[in-house]
């Protein structure tokens, strides 16, 4: 009896990873869907140098690649780096689950959990953490909770803050349940004063689980790229199969638009490439990877422009990344406030993006595609027969 349950168990999970594997190709046909219709309706049509080869290199960790990838990226790649473009649907349903085991993922990317596991100094700091409903301060210690139609006095809570923001404890992808708040006067309002945030919506208005922050003061480079934001950069981090080693194998910064407070992609913020020794590209790119040197003032096709102590960022990445043993893909939100000094805004393990590094000439897993390749071809049976979603 023991091995007809196993067996069907077996199979339960064939099923459904077979229907996870098509929900993610769909994704990302309506990802190619949408780049068609922006960047021509050729525009992935024919096939690239190398295309072949590529596709039977990634084919071997059991998933097919998808060839409008390739096609999307190559011309944006230099030629000997071609070979290492990531396709994203085996990395969300292979490669991510390999190296991010998915039963450590979520806790680590709470952010109600950044504080005590990376320290309150290296974060963007916390007035309130709401946990499963329940309120604890910025030491996790208990408060009173408010229950139903109860006031709370919400300027001493957050001791009197002139700006902040409360966002969910996960699941915030592209600014999503995020909300930015001001005090005027003594109650705290949206920016647009539409919203007036009280008990009732602060318990209501973000679920059970969230975490409320000042509003962060940046560095005045950053602040000279957009005021209204946080301009923060997205860091791709890996920690080698082979050799145990973390290293940085991408970076981007985000500029937001004009009187956006989110600086989320999805809000009509862009991002633009960091090179290796801390230069800015020469070009800006949207979600859809549409450039544009002329942004805020600012024509980066003109100028050089060198981040002020990226050093200190690339350090302090790679530094946190070291504080999680369980994971070895890390996709990290940086900031560096007024002091110069990097702090994390968001850790993100699961839902890796491929996309934002690849339009600007980085193979998202920068010269470690093949050792993965391997790693992954090596745990496939394994992983087959264990999954977790």
């Amino acid at each position: 009896m023991s091995g007809i349950i196993r067996s069907a168990s077996q199979l339960g999970k064939r099923i459904l990873r077979a229907y996870l594997d098509r929900s993610a190709a769909h994704t990302y046909g309506a990802f190619y869907s949408k780049v068609r219709e922006i960047h021509g309706k050729d525009s992935l049509a024919h096939p690239a140098e190398g295309e072949e080869e590529w596709l039977a290199r990634w084919a071997t960790i059991g998933m097919p690649a998808e060839r409008e990838a390739y096609r999307l990226w190559a011309p944006l790649t230099a030629p000997e780096r071609r070979m290492d473009i990531v396709p994203p649907t085996p990395c969300n349903r292979i490669i991510e689950r390999i190296l991010n085991p998915a039963e450590y993922a979520h806790y680590y990317e709470d952010k109600n959990m950044l504080d005590r596991i990376f320290g309150r100094e290296n974060t963007a700091g916390t007035l309130l953490h709401c946990i499963d409903g329940y309120f604890y301060d910025a030491d996790y210690r208990p408060l009173p909770t408010p229950q139903r139609g109860e006031e709370l006095e919400l300027q001493g809570l957050f001791a009197s803050t002139p700006k902040i923001i409360v966002k969910p404890a996960v699941d915030s992808y592209g600014g999503k349940g995020i909300k930015v708040y001001e005090l005027r006067g003594a109650q705290y309002h949206t920016l647009d004063g539409k919203e007036t945030l009280d008990a009732a919506m602060l318990m209501s208005g973000f679920g059970r689980d969230f975490i409320v922050q000042p509003f962060m003061g940046q560095h005045a480079f950053y602040a000279s790229l957009n005021k209204s934001s946080v301009n923060a950069f997205r860091i791709v981090c890996y920690r080698s199969v082979a050799d145990q080693q973390t290293h940085l194998v991408s970076s981007i910064l985000r500029i937001g638009a004009p009187n956006d407070a989110l600086g989320s992609i999805t809000s009509g913020s862009r991002y633009i490439g960091v090179t290796p020794d801390g230069h800015l590209a020469r070009t800006t790119m949207d979600f859809w990877g549409v450039t544009k040197d002329l942004v805020n003032g600012i024509d980066f096709g003109e100028r050089e422009i060198r981040i002020p102590d990226y050093e200190k960022v690339k350090e302090f990445t790679i530094r946190m990344s070291e504080r999680v043993p369980h994971m070895r893909l890390f996709s990290w939100d940086i900031a560096v406030d007024e002091g110069g000094i990097p702090k994390i805004i968001e850790l993100n393990l699961t839902g890796f993006s491929t996309d934002m590094a690849q339009f600007c000439g980085m193979p998202a897993l920068g010269p470690f595609a093949g050792e993965v390749i391997q790693h992954c071809r090596a745990r496939q049976p394994k992983f087959l027969l264990n999954l977790r979603y």
